[in-house]
C-alpha cells in the first residue's frame, strides 16, 4: 500500500541530501551520532504515516515504516556509499594521494 505512494520530494532534495553530504569523510564513528542521525529519518516517516493516515504511529517499528515505504536505513545508506568510493579507489578510477 505505501510503496505506491510517492515519498515527499522535499526530503530528498534537501533533508536527506543534507544528512547524506560527504559521509565519506564525516560517517559517525560513535553509535549514538549514528542513531541520533537516524532519528531525523525515523521523524520523518512517521510524519509521512501520519500525512497519509491521519495516525502518528508510536506503535510501529522503525524497520516496518522503512519497508512500508520503501527506504532504507541512513546507516545502510552511508556503508554502501563508503563501499563504493573504496571500491573506485582499489579499481583506479579515483586518484587520491596519501600523505605521511
Amino acid at each position: 500500500l505505501l510503496s505506491n505512494l510517492n515519498t515527499d520530494p522535499f526530503y530528498y532534495a534537501l533533508m536527506r541530501s543534507h544528512l547524506e553530504f560527504a559521509t565519506i569523510i564525516w560517517n559517525p564513528p560513535s553509535e549514538s551520532t549514528s542513531e541520533a542521525i537516524e532519528a531525523i529519518q525515523k521523524r520523518y516517516l512517521r510524519f509521512l504515516y501520519y500525512k497519509i493516515f491521519q495516525y502518528y504511529p508510536v506503535d510501529i517499528d522503525y524497520r516496518e515504516l522503512l519497508s512500508g515505504f520503501e527506504m532504507v536505513p541512513l546507516s545502510q545508506r552511508r556503508t554502501t556509499s563508503c563501499l563504493m568510493f573504496l571500491y573506485d579507489v582499489l579499481k583506479g578510477e579515483i586518484k587520491i594521494q596519501i600523505y605521511c
